[in-house]
């Protein structure tokens, strides 16, 4: 039992330090988005309840024929959009699914 604890208490520190790590590396994405990302009207689709609240929105790349769909996860306090209503996003040129609804940002990233 000794031996399992003295094993099991590194093992759950390191999944614990792994997950603060990817939150920390998936919020330095967004602000990236946010400062250097092209901006471009999105068009909501509709919102889906999962673990969070995610909001599936569509929108045309810069140079891209055909509009490409994604989702953010939001705050279920959020104010929600309606179906059809167009807000900005700002996506990264190289790669558009890296992407974030400019109204659901922290107002601190911009």
């Amino acid at each position: 039992m000794t031996l399992l604890l003295i094993l099991g208490l590194p093992v759950a520190w390191l999944v614990v330090a792994f997950m603060l790590g990817v939150s920390r590396a998936e919020k330095e994405a967004g602000e990236l988005v946010l400062r250097e990302g092209r901006l471009a009207d999105a068009e909501i689709l509709y919102y889906e309840r999962d673990e969070y609240l995610l909001v599936y929105f569509r929108f045309t790349p810069q140079g891209e024929p055909e509009p490409i769909t994604c989702n953010n996860a939001i705050s279920p306090r959020a104010k929600r959009f309606a179906p059809g209503t167009i807000v900005p996003v700002r996506y990264m040129a190289k790669y558009p699914t890296m992407c974030t609804l400019v109204p659901y940002a922290p107002r601190a990233s911009f």
